[in-house]
């Protein structure tokens, strides 16, 4: 942490005591967010996906965007009110892989594995080509190729309970779950109509959404295994970055299959269910390709029949192996425990029109949650982005399309509530901001500027710094930003660099 940003957390830290807490602030804030930064990353098309780091204990501030071949990770926090670019990758081709375009992400826990003394984020990217990606923002590289699929992967997700966990899903519904310190395959899962997938953040199942509006639950069993001895030196990036780590493994005997949920949603989901997201206090929320969006209380879930016992099996397997069990715990032993789910959240997302995202790709319309479970930001194909409190379904806020145009494929909340993020058009990425109070403003030291910040090799070094922990050295620091496919500079534009630009999705300049 660095002086910028303590004097930052300090501000925000007055004025959420100010508010009466965290989520009195976050909901004030919400009321009060101003368009105030415009990006646009160089590649110039649809950005298909844009994800904070909610897996890896202190690494909130990161979030990442992917686009056409590129991959951009930004820092929303250590430079303050400035928006710093750590990492910039473009997927080129090389001999091990064919490269091309990337169309998903997820970040993944790295908790207790990296070899670096201060710890990594790791980010895991794939596309088209099918190979998954894994990249280092210590390092500014690939440290792993993860090689399965056969053909494109549409999503990824990543497990905040369970470290080095990786779930992939391709176009012809076929699953795998990764180890990604040991780059090993623990299972391989089927299902020809799957056309979305989530992890439970304890690791405890994988829920799935299928054609046809339903949602399939797979109960997982995982324990650790002793570390493996040290393979031979791979031509491949290898996972340098990890040390030494128990590796997982499924429970013998205990291969995942779905379970269909008996979900009381009202009115139904659509036909085909685009998004599935966990929240926490064991509830689960679901949105179709027409707008339908639900959420429900799985404590009380009849789909988990079994798991109590399921979970104790697997603590079993693990004691006699000498590792843990994971997913032995949590979620999934007490949604075994009482009767059927029941819905707490029915909503239809205003604008969405089956046809605009009934097959995903580019027009999908992915939405998030807060890492606590509260907001849930979703947009729709005409470019709105929308807030719900997603315990009472209360819209918190409503921000239409603005300069730019296009669907709102993605948008992500910060974890304190002060920034929502949009993708737009082509390759625009839209920040709306809590202006703090005057005095508050007054007291911050140095300029006034909401653009990127213009030294981008320096911006580089000390987020990637940053991410590392705040003690790489200088010279780390540069050996590190020379291996970025790219400089912030040449990358991403201010706002203000656009006023008058003949760019036609572009409708003019940022208001004062």
């Amino acid at each position: 942490m660095n002086l910028v940003q303590t004097n930052l957390l300090h501000e925000v830290s007055l004025e959420v005591k100010a508010q009466g807490g965290p989520a009195q602030f976050k909901a004030h804030a919400l009321k009060n967010l101003e368009l105030r930064t415009v990006l646009k990353e160089s590649h110039a098309s649809p950005i298909l996906d844009l994800a904070f780091n909610s897996v890896t204990p202190g690494h909130h501030n990161l979030f990442a965007s992917i686009g056409k071949d590129q991959v951009t990770i930004y820092d929303d926090e250590h430079m303050g009110d400035y928006l710093g670019v750590v990492v910039h990758y473009v997927n080129s081709p090389t001999p091990h892989h064919r490269g091309g375009d990337v169309s998903c992400c997820a970040w993944v826990q790295t908790a207790g594995l990296s070899r670096h003394e201060l710890g990594d984020a790791c980010l895991a990217v794939s596309g088209p080509e099918g190979v998954i990606q894994v990249i280092s923002v210590a390092e500014a590289r690939v440290v792993a190729l993860l090689k399965g699929h056969s053909g494109e992967v549409t999503e990824l997700c990543g497990c905040a309970g369970v470290p080095g966990l990786l779930l992939s899903l391709g176009a012809d519904g076929g699953m795998r779950l990764w180890d990604v310190p040991a780059g090993a395959c623990l299972a391989e899962l089927s299902c020809a109509d799957i056309t979305t997938a989530e992890l439970h953040p304890d690791g405890s199942c994988i829920y799935t959404g299928h054609r046809g509006g339903r949602v399939s639950r797979w109960p997982l069993q995982l324990e650790r295994k002793e570390a493996a001895a040290a393979a031979a030196p791979s031509p491949t990036p290898g996972a340098s970055c990890f040390g030494p780590a128990p590796r997982l493994a499924l429970a013998a005997g205990c291969a995942p299959a779905p379970a269909p949920m008996s979900l009381p949603a009202n009115p139904p989901l659509g036909d085909y269910v685009d998004c599935i997201r966990c929240l926490q206090g064991g509830c689960l929320a679901a949105k179709s390709s027409d707008g339908r969006l639900a959420a429900f209380d799985l404590t009380a879930g009849s789909s988990g029949a079994g798991a109590a016992e399921a979970g104790a099996a697997a603590a079993g397997a693990a004691a006699a192996a000498g590792g843990e069990a994971p997913g032995s715990s949590g979620g999934g032993a007490k949604e075994g425990e009482e009767g059927p789910a029941r819905q707490v959240l029915s909503l239809r997302v205003p604008g969405t029109h089956p046809a605009s995202g009934s097959r995903g790709g580019v027009q999908r319309c992915r939405f998030s949650a807060t890492r606590d479970g509260a907001f849930i930001c979703v947009g729709n194909s005409a470019g709105d982005v929308y807030v719900y409190d997603a315990a009472s379904g209360t819209r918190a806020a409503h921000h239409p399309p603005h300069k730019v145009g296009g669907p709102a494929r993605a948008a992500a909340l910060s974890e304190d509530g002060r920034h929502l993020l949009v993708v737009r058009g082509n390759g625009y990425i839209l920040r709306y901001e809590y202006i703090r109070k005057p005095e508050a403003a007054a007291a911050e030291a140095g300029p006034s500027s909401r653009e990127v910040s213009p030294d981008p090799s320096g911006a580089e070094a000390v987020a990637v710094a940053a991410a590392a922990g705040g003690k790489r050295g200088a010279e780390e620091g540069a050996e590190g930003a020379r291996r970025v496919k790219g400089r912030a500079g040449g990358r991403v534009q201010a706002d203000d660099e656009r006023e008058g630009s003949a760019d036609p999705e572009w409708s003019g300049g940022m208001e004062e």
